[in-house]
């Protein structure tokens, strides 16, 4: 799936995130976050949320966390104050809160000849299962 923020887009199947088509360097963490929040753009994502799922089965401290989010931030050309992508909801967790599209992959062999299906925010439609998720199962 690649989803569009903006002059972003997060590709979950080639993990890149470009700005203007050009390729920018993620940490595999920052990635994984980025693709997470994404998702459930109707809700606030949790702290204890993105622990679970960015370090299952480990303990990090607040402070990778913190680390995470500003790296990401920084790389969608956001800030603690210019919140444009991700919003901080204090006491409880993060929300992607810019419009995002959707771009539904073409079939294997028509990659090349179709044109990519473009879906508008789907924040209100059923939850899709997380690209992390989706990744930790192949």
């Amino acid at each position: 799936m690649r989803y569009t923020l903006g002059d972003y887009s997060l590709d979950t199947q080639r993990y890149e995130l470009c700005r203007a088509g050009i390729p920018l360097p993620l940490q595999p963490k920052v990635f994984e976050l980025l693709a997470y929040l994404i998702q459930p753009r109707d809700r606030v994502v949790t702290r204890q949320e993105l622990f679970d799922t960015l370090w299952p089965a480990q303990f990090v401290s607040d402070d990778a966390l913190e680390r995470i989010v500003v790296l990401a931030r920084r790389a969608v050309g956001d800030s603690g104050r210019t919140q444009r992508v991700i919003k901080t909801i204090h006491g409880r967790g993060y929300r992607c809160v810019v419009p995002v599209e959707e771009h539904l992959p073409a079939p294997p062999g028509e990659a090349l000849l179709a044109a990519p299906t473009r879906v508008q925010d789907t924040a209100a439609s059923p939850a899709m299962p997380h690209p992390v998720d989706a990744e930790r199962k192949q």
